[in-house]
Order: structure tokens, then C-alpha cells, then sequence
């Protein structure tokens, strides 16, 4: 009777794996492995925000990088081709393009389209079409070919294998697990107690798959930082493509409590309060053998860990438990109402019911210890910050170190701040500030103007004592049409809101980021690098006073350096010692702090308005322009001129050999060295090795 009785308790656990493993390969099959189902469920994803604006990003940048004076516009190309994606019709897209990627993994298929980008380019360009937008023209020569090609037959063999023995095991597991519940169904010598076992077995498996699934989607999505950004982007298709797992689970877990119920009518009212004291004693108590303590206490230190590293799993898990105990409860109170009173010889359930909590154990310590390994897997990202270069090293050398601040060339960026990366329309540069200091850009010139935020999120620009007029003088009417279209009507004069500080080029309607956050990420970056200095020229439309104090609150004040004209200028070496590592000038009105500097006191510069690549070739280029004969620095002013900005006339003035052929000739003329040499579009080209052979050739020619 005995070995009946252990024999139906291993079928009836062998079933409970089986059954697992039905469920995931179940939904892999039905829900994964089918063309048309992972088509849907693409769409779904797709629709997401997070990955609608991946998406958007990345054919964007893709048109950009076939047309490059599509850069002026990425903002509006990126709204676009997000307002086409949420669209019926790109819908239809983007399920045929999933399906047919779906069919070349997993089916053998021929070579299959990823994504027919070209189809989304027709739709984004009849969208801005219908908006009366001008970049239609640019983008019909961008988009002769966007599509991408798999080649299946290669690339996707072990894929086509895995989902096949998928597809056999969905098909096998159910059957062996049905069979293994009636096989401890004859051996038992109690079905009754059987099929509650079998029920609370399925109620607390699901529940602990439940939890796993939870705990498997914290430690393998990375953190969204607030709802974007990659983790945000994991975490939709996760969710679009894995979400009705819990339903699932819900099913089968619903469908055990019924049999649970069912059963417990049958063996006798339950003891509620003796429940919990049951499952608190399995857990405290001590197994008869060295073994067994060591694998339950290490199933308790796994489970334990597993919770405190995801509370929300743990939540799930006490949640499910508890209502599905309560569940029971009520089930058993509704069907004892129709099935009567239990017959009188069921005494023996309540020493039954202690099984089930064996199962429990099992059920949830198994899969916890699985998603413990795999959890413990997943790369956690960077955990510390890794030092590159000589720590002695100023700016990336150490011979910069006993140089003075004149001594000294910074590849620097015009207009920094207007960049795509930050969404500007007619940008300056790809890269964001942040990027732009990676790439090694130690100057970077900068707008800073007063602006109020709306209620549709646009800085509208605070325009107090200015006119159109002036600002149709300073970007063109041809511009300022451009700007009309593509971020609305500009109205100029009073505008309600808050004041604030931004960084914006010409106007605010532009492209805008709040100046305090732009100079947190300089004084993060800078405090990461703390063998580096940063020039920061400013054209200040907005007060002296309003700029300081958002320069204070961005926390650049406190590592400010003073300068005083007349007085040497301090070394690298100097401002690092003293971490006084950023220098900051203003275009026009400097103070009232003393390390808000005069700028034009301090450099000389060249022109800035050179419109073509000849016009930087000539002499002309190189003669003075703003500031004084006696100013101790240089600026050499390094961009065509245009509006919007061409990207493709820095593929040639940012070649290093145009760089140092047109800075040797400044230096001839100007007789001194730039301090800042400035450039659009730092990331093509080379300014910031162009900038280091002037170093160092400064440095062999003087010592």
C-alpha cells in the first residue's frame, strides 16, 4: 500500500513538470511559432511608444545617413514616421514584414523582407505631403532602396530546429502529463485526497510560474530610466509578445482551484487557521539526514534571495497564493451548499491536505532556482566607471599639462547645444553634448536665450525688446518660412508662462533643452573625467543674471576658474589641481560673478560667416573680427555658413588636412595659435585629431 501510495505521489509530481513544460511550449507554439499570430503581436509591439519611437528613430537617422542634409529636419522626419507607425495603414507593414521574417526563421522559407522601409517612406512622405511639408523632394531621392534582406536558409538552421522540437514537445507533454495524473489516480489508494493534491499542485505551479515570469522580466529588462530608453523599449515587446503568459497560467491555475474545491467537498470542511500553521511547520521543520538540510536550507537562501532581489515576483507569489487559498475557501462554501454534507469516514484529509504543501515546495523552489541561475546570468550593466589614458594626463596628454590656457588648442563645436541627438531642427551637429565630450570636444560654443514652455511641450522664445524683423535679419525669411512650417506659427510679443533659461539657436521654437539640465550633464561628465578642462563661449540673449544662476544651479559655478586680464594665464595643470576645470566667457555681457568672463576681452577671432568652402580657403578667412589686437586667446572660426546647416560641407572642412592647412595660415597671419577651433558637425571629419597635431607640433616647437 505504501510504495502505491509513493508511487501515485511521483506521477503526480512528474505531471506537475509536464505540465509546465506544456504551458511554456503550449504558448510557444500557439503564440510564437504561428506566422500570422507573431505578425499580430509585432504590430502590438510596434504600437508601444518606447519601440514606435526606436523605430522612428532609427528611419530617420537611416535617411540621414543617405541624404545628409536631411539632418535639418530628423525632428520632423522622426514625428512623422511615428504618427505613420501608429497608423492603420503602416500596420499592415509592419505584420507582413514580421511575418515574413517569422516564416525565414522559423519556417525555412525563402529569403524574407525584415523591414520594407521603402513602403514606410512612401507613407511618411505622403504624410508630410499632406502637411504641406517641402521635405517630400528630399526624401524621394533618399529612399531608392531601404530594403533589408535574411538570408534564412544560413542564418536561421538552429532556429528552424529549435522551434521544431518546440512545436513536438507542445504536442507530446500534454498527453504524458494527463497520462501520469491517471496513473497516480489508479495507484492511489485514496482518489479523493489524489485529486486534491493534483488541484492545489496545478494552483501553486501556476502561481509560481506566475512569479518567475515577473521576476525573469525584472532581471532581463534593463531600467527604462523613466519610461524610455531601452529598458522601456525591452520591456513593450516583452510585454506584447509574452503578456498572455499569465493568462495562461490564469486558466490553468483556475481550473486546478475548481478541482481543489471540488475534492475538498468530497474529504470534509477545511481547517483555515491550520493551513498556515501547516505550511509555516513544513518550513521550519529540520529534515532527517545531512542531505536534506543542506538542499532545503539552500532552497530557503535561494528563495530568499530570489524576493529581495524582486519584490514585485515576491508580491505576485504571497498575492497568488493567498487569493487562491481564499478562492478555495469560497469554492468549497458553494459547492458544499449543492453537494451536501461529506461522507463521515473523511477524517483523514486534514493529514492529507499537509502533501500538497510538499508539492508547493517543490513547484516554487524548482523554478525559483532556475530563474536564480538565469537571473544571475544576465549582465548587469557597467557597475563602476573604467579609467582610460594616463591618469597624469591634461586633456588626453601630459605634456599639455605645464601649458597655459593660450598655449593650448581646444577642437571645440559651434552652436553645441543644436544638435539632432536633442531633437533641433536645422541642427548644428548629430551628437548630443554628452557624446560630443566623449568624441573628445573640449570648447564648445553655446546659445543660451529665455523661452516658456506651452502646453503642447514647445519653448516658445521670449522675444522681450526684440521684433520679426530682427530675427528675419539674423536667419532669412526663407528661413523663417521653414520654421513656420515645420513648428508652427512663431508669434512674436507677449507670451504667458513661466521664464526659464534654455539652450536654443535663433529661436527656442527651434529646438530647446533646458539650460540647467544641458549643465548638469557637463558637470557629470566632467566630474567622471577629472583630468579634463572645458572652454564655454556663450552667446548670451538671455540676462547675465538668469544665465549665472542656471550655470550655479547646473553646478559649473562651483568649478568655474577666474581669470584676470593682464595676469598670466593658468596651466591645465594649474586649473586641475585646482578644480577649477571650466572656463566660461560671455559673448556680451559678462559678471557679475568673476568667473563669468568677458569674452571678447579675452580672444580675437576670425570671421563666422564664411558661406563656402572657398571662402574658408581664402586669406580673407583668417582676418580679424570680434575682440581686440591685445586679447591674449585665439578663435578660429572653422564652419560654412548656412541655414540649415549642410552636414556635407563638413565632410570636407572637418578633414584634417583642410583643418591644418587653413590653421597654419591663421597662425601665420594672426601670428598665435587658436585657443578654440570651432567646427559644425564635429562627429564627420577629424577636428579632434586635427586638434591634437597642433598640440603637438606647439609642443616640439616650443619645448
Amino acid at each position: 500500500m505504501g510504495r502505491h501510495r509513493s508511487g501515485s505521489l511521483a506521477l503526480l509530481l512528474v505531471g506537475l513538470a509536464l505540465t509546465a513544460v506544456a504551458i511554456v511550449s503550449g504558448y510557444v507554439r500557439s503564440e510564437l511559432l504561428d506566422s500570422a499570430a507573431f505578425g499580430n503581436r509585432a504590430v502590438e509591439a510596434v504600437r508601444a511608444d518606447p519601440v514606435r519611437d526606436e523605430i522612428a528613430t532609427a528611419f530617420a537617422d537611416e535617411l540621414i545617413a543617405r541624404q545628409p542634409r536631411l539632418l535639418a529636419a530628423r525632428p520632423a522626419l522622426i514625428s512623422a514616421a511615428d504618427s505613420v507607425l501608429a497608423g492603420r495603414a503602416a500596420g499592415g507593414i509592419i505584420s507582413r514584414s514580421a511575418s515574413q521574417l517569422h516564416r525565414a526563421v522559423v519556417l525555412d522559407d525563402e529569403p524574407s523582407l525584415v523591414l520594407d522601409l521603402a513602403d514606410l517612406s512612401v507613407l511618411v512622405r505622403a504624410y508630410l505631403g499632406a502637411t504641406g511639408n517641402e521635405l517630400p523632394e528630399r526624401l524621394e531621392a533618399a529612399t531608392p532602396d531601404l530594403s533589408a534582406e535574411l538570408d534564412a536558409p544560413g542564418a536561421s538552421r538552429p532556429a528552424i530546429s529549435v522551434a521544431k522540437q518546440i512545436a513536438t514537445v507542445a504536442l507530446i507533454s500534454p498527453v504524458l502529463a494527463l497520462l501520469c495524473f491517471a496513473g497516480a489516480l489508479w495507484l492511489t489508494p485514496d482518489r479523493r485526497a489524489t485529486l486534491l493534491r493534483l488541484g492545489s499542485g496545478l494552483m501553486l505551479l501556476t502561481a509560481s510560474m506566475a512569479a518567475v515570469f515577473v521576476f525573469a522580466r525584472d532581471m532581463v529588462i534593463p531600467s527604462s530610466g523613466g519610461g524610455s530608453g531601452a529598458g522601456a523599449v525591452y520591456a513593450a515587446v516583452f510585454d506584447a509578445l509574452l503578456s498572455d503568459v499569465l493568462l495562461w497560467l490564469a486558466v490553468v491555475g483556475g481550473a486546478g482551484a475548481l478541482l481543489a474545491a471540488s475534492a475538498a467537498t468530497m474529504l470534509g470542511p477545511i481547517n483555515a487557521p491550520a493551513v498556515p500553521r501547516a505550511v509555516w511547520a513544513f518550513v521550519r521543520r529540520e529534515p532527517p539526514t545531512a542531505g536534506w538540510r543542506a538542499a532545503r536550507n539552500a532552497g530557503l537562501l535561494v528563495l530568499g534571495v530570489c524576493m529581495v532581489l524582486a519584490p514585485n515576483a515576491a508580491l505576485v507569489l504571497a498575492a497568488s497564493v493567498v487569493g487562491g487559498y481564499l478562492a478555495v475557501l469560497g469554492l468549497v462554501g458553494l459547492l458544499s451548499l449543492l453537494a451536501g454534507p461529506p461522507p463521515q469516514d473523511a477524517g483523514s484529509g486534514a493529514a492529507l491536505r499537509r502533501l500538497p504543501f510538499t508539492v508547493a515546495g517543490i513547484a516554487i523552489a524548482v523554478p525559483f532556482a532556475a530563474a536564480a541561475v538565469v537571473g544571475g546570468t544576465a549582465d548587469p550593466g557597467a557597475a563602476a566607471a573604467v579609467l582610460h589614458g594616463d591618469p597624469r594626463a591634461c586633456n588626453g596628454s601630459v605634456e599639455l599639462c605645464d601649458r597655459r590656457l593660450d598655449e593650448v588648442v581646444f577642437p571645440s563645436s559651434h552652436n553645441a547645444n543644436a544638435n539632432a541627438a536633442a531633437g533641433y531642427l536645422n541642427a548644428n551637429h548629430a551628437l548630443s553634448v554628452n557624446s560630443q565630450l566623449d568624441l573628445g570636444i573640449r570648447g564648445m560654443q553655446i546659445d543660451a536665450l529665455a523661452g516658456k514652455r506651452n502646453e503642447q511641450g514647445v519653448v516658445r522664445t521670449d522675444l522681450t525688446g526684440e521684433t520679426e524683423d530682427t530675427v528675419v535679419e539674423k536667419i532669412g525669411p526663407e528661413a523663417l518660412a521653414a520654421a513656420q512650417r515645420l513648428a508652427g506659427r512663431i508669434a512674436f510679443g507677449p507670451i504667458a508662462g513661466d521664464t526659464d533659461l534654455y539652450l536654443c539657436h535663433v529661436l527656442c521654437e527651434l529646438g530647446a533643452t533646458r539650460a540647467v539640465d544641458e549643465f548638469r550633464v557637463m558637470r557629470s561628465w566632467l566630474d567622471r573625467h577629472p583630468r579634463d578642462v572645458l572652454v564655454l563661449f556663450i552667446q548670451d540673449e538671455a540676462s547675465r543674471e538668469m544665465i549665472v544662476e542656471g550655470l550655479q544651479e547646473g553646478g559649473l559655478g562651483e568649478i568655474a576658474a577666474s581669470l584676470r586680464l593682464g595676469d598670466p594665464l593658468p596651466t591645465l595643470g594649474e586649473l586641475i589641481a585646482s578644480n577649477k576645470r571650466v572656463v566660461i566667457f560671455a559673448e556680451r555681457q559678462a559678471g557679475p560673478v568673476p568667473w563669468y568672463m568677458d569674452g571678447f576681452a579675452f580672444f580675437q577671432e576670425t570671421p563666422f560667416s564664411n558661406t563656402s568652402l572657398a571662402q574658408l580657403e581664402a586669406d580673407a578667412s583668417c582676418q580679424p573680427n570680434r575682440g581686440t589686437p591685445s586679447a591674449p586667446m585665439f578663435q578660429l572660426n572653422h564652419w560654412v555658413e548656412s541655414y540649415p546647416p549642410n552636414p556635407v560641407n563638413a565632410d570636407t572642412a572637418n578633414a584634417p588636412s583642410f583643418i591644418l592647412e587653413r590653421a597654419r595660415r591663421c597662425m601665420r597671419e594672426r601670428e598665435r595659435e587658436p585657443t578654440i577651433l570651432a567646427v559644425d558637425f564635429a562627429e564627420r571629419g577629424d577636428i579632434v585629431g586635427a586638434a591634437r597635431t597642433l598640440n603637438e607640433q606647439l609642443v616640439d616647437q616650443t619645448g
